[in-house]
């Protein structure tokens, strides 16, 4: 038998868009940091002003640049891969089968009625939970010059959320199921019974001709999964001005944005049966739409250059994206403009640290968890060759999304390689970059 999808009833109608979760490797490495010490080859999607900052006059190449980040909770992916491991539907429906027959009763009965329970207690664990993972992928060419700097990226990024949603009435149903075998001697003749929700509307019959009806056939839970994926074709340009004798560079980003969104709302009835597929039910509510947006950045050099101070808002054109209808739910996904600050400094012996922080909270993409970061990282360039990154990253919005970073990078010539994870105890992600600078 196919294993069982669960899901959960789902009535909201609006969403918003990704946090300020841009995968670059170095940056993730230190703490997902970058505002202001991105190099140019991110520089577009970070702070575009600075182009203007980082002057190496180099043409840095990224291609590509690739990661992967997943946010769940703990007890939730427990609870999940207990499901998974006990395979609990199958045990209920082997306990039917053999109930009806009369065969070896009190096993059966033992069988139906601790894996019913056990179901029933890890499915409140997930209930209104979301799994949310989120992936990028981006080229990018640049060309850092304090008189005009200059970048051409393409950008693909994709999040995926999934929430299980187990009705009241249906851990109602499933104590109400194991009660009843308790209390039964043997199955030689069954007494009709029938359930009846306290939402006062759900009536169901357990026992049919003298046949206990698998639990499995009167769930009424569903859930809900949805997905927004984004292509990204970017210009960034800069300047560098003198201000009161003060290094301020200034940088701008016109992007044009494909956003596509798909939706699946699913029923348990329709999750369990063998023909039912979730790639495609979403392929079939997909849908596609593009628009253009704007990122500015303002970076401001103090200390000899060594200190930068940086300031960006992406996105600064809002835009809603409406998602198709299905099983009467539908999402209006919200993209809003975000704002982020950040410092950093460039210190003696190859040692730079670098803070980041959003300046407002930014919306989960439905039901994920809402983001307000603090960033903190470091990075020691050892020889010039060989580059060690560290970080920590803190949710001020959600005490339970906070992640420890790592990151590893050496060069070749004038090839390079990086390499970055972050651990949390909700969250993981892992990237890989290759770059060449000329």
């Amino acid at each position: 038998m196919k294993k069982l999808v669960f899901l959960g009833l789902f009535t909201a109608a609006t969403a918003n868009a990704a946090p300020f979760n841009i995968l670059d490797v170095r940056q993730m490495g230190m703490g997902e940091t970058g505002v202001a010490s991105a190099k140019a080859g991110s520089a577009a999607l970070y702070n575009p002003a600075l182009l203007s900052t980082d002057t190496g006059d180099k043409v840095s190449i990224l291609v590509p640049n690739l990661a992967v980040t997943i946010f769940a909770d703990e007890d939730a992916v427990d609870a999940y891969e207990d499901i998974d491991d006990e395979n609990y539907i199958d045990a209920i429906n082997d306990a039917v089968e053999s109930i009806n027959a009369n065969a070896n009763f009190e096993n059966a009965a033992a069988d139906f009625s601790t894996n019913v329970r056990g179901l029933n207690r890890n499915l409140a664990e997930i209930s209104g939970k979301p799994i949310t993972g989120a992936a990028q992928g981006m080229l990018s060419v640049a060309l850092p010059n304090e008189h005009l700097g200059f970048s051409f990226y393409y950008a693909k990024g994709g999040i995926a959320e999934a929430t299980a949603y187990v009705s009241e009435c249906d851990g109602e149903l499933l104590d109400f199921y194991a009660d009843f075998v308790d209390g039964l001697n043997d199955a030689s003749t069954l007494p009709n019974e029938r359930f009846n929700c306290s939402d006062g509307e759900t009536s169901i019959d357990i026992v049919v001709g003298n046949e206990l009806v698998s639990p499995e056939d009167n769930l009424t839970s569903n859930f809900l999964a949805v997905t927004l994926e984004t292509d990204e074709y970017g210009i960034a340009l800069s300047r560098e001005f003198k201000l009161g004798g003060v290094p301020v560079s200034f940088g701008i980003t016109p992007k044009v944005v494909s956003v596509k969104n798909r939706i699946a709302n699913v029923l348990v009835s329709d999750a369990s049966q063998d023909d039912f597929d979730l790639s495609d039910r979403l392929d079939a509510n997909e849908r596609d739409e593009t628009d253009f947006n704007l990122d500015f950045g303002v970076a401001v050099q103090l200390l000899a250059d060594s200190l930068t101070v940086g300031i960006v808002g992406k996105n600064l054109i809002s835009n809603s994206y409406d998602s198709v209808e299905d099983n009467q739910t539908k999402v209006t996904f919200d993209i809003e403009p975000q704002y982020r600050a950040g410092v950093a400094w460039n210190g003696p012996l190859g040692v730079s640290l670098a803070a980041d922080m959003d300046l407002k909270e930014n919306k989960a993409l439905v039901n994920g968890v809402d983001s307000q970061y603090l960033n903190l990282g470091a990075e020691w360039d050892v020889i010039n060759a060989i580059r060690l990154r560290a970080g920590f990253r803190e949710n001020l919005s959600e005490s339970d999304d906070s992640a420890y970073t790592l990151g590893f990078g050496f060069n070749i010539i004038a090839v390079h390689f990086d390499f970055a994870a972050a651990l949390g105890d909700n969250n993981s992600g892992f990237a890989f970059q290759f770059g060449v600078e000329i």
